[in-house]
């Protein structure tokens, strides 16, 4: 019995959390920010939550990333996304719980920021688990072409008997 992997593969069960709680409270910040109206209070906590979730799927990726079948290359990039990710929302609920002067700018960067962090993370993490090319296997030519991928070869017509 490994205690450690059996803890880190909690990882993919909670990652989900940090990644819905703070792509709303991103959205909402940039939302409120840009029609210019008072900002809810709801928002520090749903920020704290994201923070907290961030942090505990840090620390089961970690957990995870103790056993073998990754590559060192990409859990270091997936790490260092996913740790900047929890880094930014707990930045985000001290600056917005605690800052009564709130800039403009500041709500945007770490709100845009916030998002980046969230979707590269994802990505690399996906990458890791179904491949780096797991979205463009099924896509059509077009979708496959314009990435940079090759196109499907088309499918070999039955001759009749």
């Amino acid at each position: 019995m490994d205690i450690i992997q059996f803890f880190g593969r909690f990882h993919v069960l909670v990652l989900h959390l940090p990644v819905g709680i703070l792509m709303l409270s991103a959205l909402l910040e940039i939302y409120t920010a840009s029609k210019k109206t008072p900002r809810n209070p709801l928002l520090n906590v749903i920020w704290f939550w994201g923070a907290v979730s961030a942090v505990a799927a840090c620390i089961l990726g970690w957990l995870l990333s103790q056993g073998e079948g990754y590559t060192a290359d990409a859990v270091f990039i997936h790490r260092t996304f996913g740790i900047l990710t929890a880094v930014t929302a707990s930045i985000a609920f001290v600056y917005f719980t605690f800052v009564k002067q709130q800039i403009r700018i500041v709500i945007w960067v770490l709100s845009i920021g916030q998002l980046f962090l969230l979707f590269s993370t994802g990505h690399y993490g996906a990458n890791m688990t179904h491949g780096e090319t797991y979205l463009v296997d099924h896509a059509p030519n077009i979708v496959r072409t314009t990435l940079g991928f090759e196109a499907h070869k088309a499918p070999a017509l039955k001759s009749r008997p």
